[in-house]
């Protein structure tokens, strides 16, 4: 589960424990109720969580399933929904007392907004959050919901120059 912290039954979300053991190559999937309502803290593993299972509708064989697609992933056998591209998106709007960015992913979905929250940026991009502003960054562009979209190695674009620059639109 991933609300671990509430009751005192650790002191560390599951989230984190479930993207510790993938890094080790340790199989381990995440069952929670807050799959949606706390997308913001799970969203910082997402990338090391292979599978998220709402519990209100796990069943038997989702477990073995889920199992073998982490043991394909350390073999580098990403499903398409996981396959990590390196893609562009851009920050439509920020709420600063929040930390939270809405972006747009051109190559996912253009009409859609997704919340990322601040510290996913990085430390040193976080204070050079600006609306419009471009970044490169691995995606699993592949993903069916928001909720399964990870974040990884973040890097600001390069504006563009020249005749490119006329396309932009902020």
């Amino acid at each position: 589960d991933h609300n671990l912290k509430v009751g005192n039954y650790a002191s560390f979300y599951g989230a984190e424990a479930v993207a510790s053991l993938y890094k080790e190559k340790f199989p381990a999937i995440l069952v929670t109720a807050y799959s949606k309502s706390d997308i913001d803290n799970i969203r910082r593993f997402r990338r090391h969580i292979p599978v998220l299972y709402d519990s209100t509708k796990i069943e038997a064989e989702n477990i073995s399933t889920g199992i073998n697609k982490c043991i394909d992933e350390f073999k580098n056998n990403f499903t398409e929904d996981r396959k990590p591209w390196n893609v562009l998106f851009r920050i439509e709007d920020i709420d600063e007392e929040k930390k939270i960015a809405f972006i747009v992913i051109p190559s996912w979905d253009p009409w859609e907004t997704i919340r990322l929250p601040f510290e996913i940026f990085g430390e040193k991009i976080e204070k050079k959050l600006t609306i419009g502003e471009r970044f490169f960054a691995e995606i699993n562009i592949g993903a069916t919901i928001s909720e399964d979209l990870y974040f990884e190695k973040i890097v600001i674009a390069d504006k563009p120059k020249g005749i490119y620059a006329s396309f932009l639109r902020s």
